[in-house]
């Protein structure tokens, strides 16, 4: 059963039944499918009405795909590491970029503790920074075979950051060979 004079296909298709979406409705009224039986002056002020509903609804989808596209890059942004295949990745921007001045020295302060990093001094206060404490030497040749050769096999040491110290409380310094050391702290 339709309406006299509609063509086929037309928006209200009663052997469809009431199946067409609001906007199925919407879209099939705007491209002028509708029955020519209730075209009326109140029929064509309503298609205007429905028109600019119609291209406001485009306009918030539109809104709301940019607003979701946004919050997928901040949450982008939020993401320090990632881990893949037991491999963790830092993000590139979350390196900093600061590198200490000094020359790499291996600092030996009193009871037992034995640090290296990049040593610099202002007045009588000393500074190590991205210091590291030698907890186990992992030499035959002492501290010097630290210094020269760098990490070896057995050695351990423990990332520390800054460390301050007067200079009245320092034992020793040893120059460690830049080339070797300034890729390990």
């Amino acid at each position: 059963m339709r309406f006299s004079g509609s063509p086929a296909g037309s928006w209200l298709d009663y052997e469809r039944g009431d199946s067409m979406t609001p906007v199925e409705k919407a879209e099939a009224w705007l491209s002028g499918r509708q029955p020519a039986c209730i075209k009326t002056p109140f029929v064509e002020e309503t298609t205007e009405i429905i028109r600019d509903l119609v291209q406001e609804v485009a306009s918030l989808r539109t809104l709301q795909g940019k607003q979701r596209d946004n919050k997928r890059r901040n949450k982008m942004k939020e993401i320090e590491t990632i881990r893949i295949n037991e491999i963790e990745y830092v993000r590139a921007d979350s390196i900093s970029t600061y590198q200490p001045t000094g020359n790499i020295k291996i600092v030996i302060l009193p009871r037992g503790w034995n640090m290296i990093g990049y040593f610099s001094k202002e007045g009588s206060n000393c500074k190590l920074e991205n210091a590291s404490v030698i907890r186990r030497w992992g030499t035959t040749k002492g501290l010097g075979e630290l210094a020269e050769k760098g990490k070896l096999k057995d050695t351990i040491l423990d990332p520390c950051g800054t460390v301050e110290f007067h200079e009245l409380t320092v034992i020793a310094t040893i120059a460690a060979k830049e080339s070797v050391w300034k890729s390990l702290i």
